[in-house]
């Protein structure tokens, strides 16, 4: 018994492979792009622990549920300023601008208007 595509047998076959492959390569891209977005939207507003939120967005993917938790706490939005801690260098140039800025502020205030 013949049938009419048996000459392209082994074209078939590549062709079936390729797409194969194709798909596994999509698939695996994908979720490559899933696991990388919570710690890229942590960067993007400046989430204070933006390093723990890449680590477990490729870790929470398989499990999904632990993914959407970073994923929530990518997009939470922290006040500013907060769990923020300055360097004693960067402290210290921030007091003496503080200072001055008060003493300007005085000035001001003092003159008659």
């Amino acid at each position: 018994m013949e049938y009419p595509f048996q000459g392209l047998g082994p074209t078939l076959h590549i062709l079936a492979l390729a797409i194969v492959l194709i798909m596994s390569l999509a698939v695996v891209a994908i979720a490559v792009i899933l696991a990388i977005l919570p710690g890229y939207l942590a960067a993007k507003n400046h989430h204070p622990q933006t390093s723990a939120i890449r680590v477990l967005g490729f870790v929470g993917l398989p499990t999904g549920f632990l993914w959407c938790i970073v994923m929530a706490s990518a997009l939470w939005k922290s006040p500013s300023g907060a769990n923020i801690q300055p360097s004693d260098g960067a402290s210290t140039g921030l007091d003496s601008r503080l200072k001055r800025i008060e003493t300007l502020l005085s000035k001001l205030e003092s003159q008659p208007n």
